[in-house]
């Protein structure tokens, strides 16, 4: 569960920024999925909505407790790797 929280909240923390600098809205979980689709479009790279996906999955479970710890290790990669991309965009 812990896992879930930290991996959630790298993700919000790193949109919330990139959206912060850019002067896009923040604050609301919509504003995580239109950041993230504005940062594929621009980028090019439709893996990031999918991974963003496999984010909010952790979100879920922080409060639900559905993911093993399987799955958990599966896409943790996956959730870091979003971060690194979100936290890379170029302006």
């Amino acid at each position: 569960m812990q896992a879930s929280e930290k991996l959630w909240g790298a993700t919000a923390h790193a949109l919330t920024a990139v959206a912060m600098e850019r002067g896009w809205r923040y604050g609301r979980h919509r504003d995580f999925v239109l950041t993230t689709r504005r940062l594929a479009e621009e980028s090019g790279d439709d893996t990031m909505v999918r991974d963003f996906d496999r984010a909010r999955k952790f979100h879920a479970n922080f409060y639900q407790g559905q993911l093993g710890d399987a799955e958990t290790e599966r896409s943790r990669p996956r959730v870091h790797q979003f971060v690194r991309k979100v936290l890379d965009a170029p302006n």
